[in-house]
């Protein structure tokens, strides 16, 4: 009888110390810089707090996106999940965080989600039942600050080249991108290029007229849907004719010049702390959802490269 209360005692003392659990759904695959800089920003709150422990799952969007796809995903964590009791669920970017909200009934019913990278947000697009479940943190790309900073710095400047693509992430900005440019196209010629080919790429930009730049803003797949490794970017950072702005910190220090740029980091970190309160009791109503402020980087070797100054 002692051995049983003993046995009793320790089951109850291992429950009772039993980490929370808490899910990180990725819409993109690991070793995508951007989703490896929010992982970074999420597993820097939550190492510091033993009390919790974090599971990672990879939706690997990026390179496939089909209906097709997504039930299998939905059939695949239906059974993975089955047992797990997640306090709250994290999403990274628009495929996890609207896969949550469509699955939340089945999936991670009454749970917490807390949203980052979601680009295009409105508040409306959330159901009215689930919006006491959700808050977040908004990805913003700060398109018409960075053509202001590279009409600053390049005051000549003949033509802006704009690469993009036709990848979820993309089309959700495309109409800010076009908006943006709006003001500008009187000052000098732009041309927004979401066709990409890469075997063609580096000769249209290396083709421009003098006194040319390019705002890179997204490129994961050509024109074909493949899927681009960033090898290949930084081959077309590296033999850039013309300097190479950018909007995400991921790529500073791999050649670009440098912009105003958002930072996967400050997604993740922002994102593990409302987490935190939620899980501490506070309503996901009361947490406000925010947007990080971005900051102007550079790389002060291509700025010498290029012979330019950032006079700000």
């Amino acid at each position: 009888m002692k051995a049983f209360f003993l046995f009793l005692s320790f089951a109850l003392l291992l429950f009772a110390q039993a980490p929370t659990e808490i899910l990180l759904l990725h819409s993109y695959n690991k070793g995508l810089k951007w989703t490896d800089g929010i992982s970074k920003g999420v597993e820097s709150v939550f190492e510091k707090n033993s009390e919790y422990e974090l599971t990672t799952e990879y939706m690997d969007t990026k390179k496939i996106d089909t209906p097709e796809y997504f039930e299998a995903l939905f059939n695949l964590y239906e059974k993975k999940f089955a047992k797990r009791d997640y306090k709250a669920i994290i999403t990274s970017d628009n495929y996890a965080f609207n896969f949550a909200l469509k699955y939340h009934e089945i999936l991670f019913k009454n749970t917490p989600i807390i949203f980052c990278g979601a680009e295009n947000f409105d508040k409306k697009d959330i159901p009215l039942h689930l919006q006491r479940f959700v808050t977040g943190v908004i990805e913003y790309k700060e398109i018409e600050k960075n053509v202001k900073l590279i009409k600053t710095m390049i005051p000549n400047i003949n033509t802006l080249y704009i690469v993009s693509d036709n990848s979820f992430s993309s089309l959700a900005i495309k109409n800010q991108i076009l908006d943006s440019i709006k003001p500008y196209e009187r000052d000098f010629y732009i041309i927004y290029d979401n066709d990409i080919q890469m075997d063609k790429i580096e000769n249209k930009i290396n083709s421009l007229p003098n006194n040319s730049a390019v705002l890179f803003t997204s490129l994961y797949k050509d024109k074909f849907g493949n899927y681009i490794p960033y090898n290949r970017l930084r081959a077309l950072f590296r033999n850039s004719r013309y300097p190479i702005f950018a909007l995400n910190k991921i790529h500073l220090g791999r050649r670009v010049l440098g912009g105003v740029m958002i930072n996967p980091f400050d997604q993740g970190f922002i994102a593990a702390n409302k987490t935190i309160e939620v899980l501490q009791g506070k309503s996901p109503l009361q947490i406000e959802i925010t947007k990080p402020l971005t900051h102007t980087y550079f790389d002060f070797n291509i700025l010498k490269k290029y012979n330019l100054d950032p006079k700000l």
